[in-house]
């Protein structure tokens, strides 16, 4: 399943707080796990698996429909859902 970390409303919408803290978490960890390099724009696999929590808006994605499946060309195969959690709004690393 596709989990997004979404870019940022105006500093003045109801939303942004928790959207920003939730990113704030992503780096956070990062900074302090992996060199503090973020992961690029390409699919990242760690071993072992990062364990997290994710809060989000469920988001059944139209645009992979007829097009291609989200996901790594390892993966896509067995990613038969293009459900999303987007945007995440709280993300917790174990």
């Amino acid at each position: 399943m596709t989990m997004e970390l979404s870019g940022l409303p105006p500093a003045a919408s109801a939303a942004f707080a928790q959207l920003n803290s939730a990113r704030d978490s992503f780096k956070a960890f990062f900074k302090n796990h992996a060199g503090g390099a973020l992961p690029g724009p390409k699919y990242d696999f760690y071993d072992p698996p990062l364990a997290v929590t994710i809060e989000g808006s469920l988001f059944f994605d139209m645009t992979h429909a007829s097009g291609s499946r989200p996901g790594p060309a390892s993966l896509k195969s067995r990613m038969p859902v293009i459900w999303e959690v987007h945007p995440i709004s709280k993300i917790v690393f174990k």
